[in-house]
């Protein structure tokens, strides 16, 4: 615990010393210094011996996912939803039921050898929860791509993945993968866990 942590519990103990009513402490701001990352906990209660009555309802959290950069783009034949890079750009994600899981993805997508139809958006497991559409302007070319959307926490296990479909299964899509942005750049996925109101 950091000298912050350790002052804070000081405090709540010289305060329930001299009584013996619960404290409702309200919005507490937690931060985990190793990892970097801002938490809140909601409806958190102490009584006069300093035990903990109320649970924390949610720990919000941000993370961002992205392609490996390597310079070699993402490509597939299937006519239907698949994974683009089930190790770099999928997770599995248990959504309490008082939050939300908010989830953005950002590229370049366009198909090989022809101008045809793609489709890019986000899997929840095997389900397709958004999609947007598009075709190339030219052979080979490409076009950036905006897709989102929200979960509404069940308690449940999500496995969130970013996906992609061509419409001709003999002209590949290919999505952009590059740490050279001027070459089509890389995806992103992020995803932000947060309090549902």
């Amino acid at each position: 615990m950091s000298e912050r942590g350790a002052d804070f519990g000081d405090a709540v103990r010289n305060v329930l010393a001299s009584t013996d009513r619960q404290i409702a402490l309200g919005n507490i701001a937690l931060v985990d210094e190793v990892n970097d990352r801002f938490l809140v906990s909601q409806s958190l209660f102490v009584t006069g011996a300093a035990t903990f009555t109320g649970l924390i309802t949610g720990i919000s959290s941000i993370n961002q996912y992205a392609g490996t950069q390597t310079g070699t783009d993402y490509t597939s034949t299937s006519t239907s939803m698949v994974a683009v890079d089930t190790s770099h750009l999928q997770d599995a994600i248990t959504i309490p039921v008082d939050m939300v899981l908010k989830i953005s993805a950002y590229g370049s997508i366009g198909t090989d050898t022809a101008i045809v139809g793609y489709s890019v958006g986000i899997l929840d497991g095997t389900a397709l929860i958004a999609c947007v559409q598009g075709k190339a302007q030219a052979i080979g070319g490409s076009n950036p791509f905006a897709v989102g959307c929200i979960i509404n926490g069940d308690g449940a296990s999500h496995t969130i993945a970013l996906a992609y479909a061509t419409t001709n299964a003999s002209d590949a899509v290919r999505m952009s993968n590059n740490a050279n942005s001027a070459l089509g750049g890389w995806p992103i996925m992020i995803v932000d866990l947060t309090q549902n109101g």
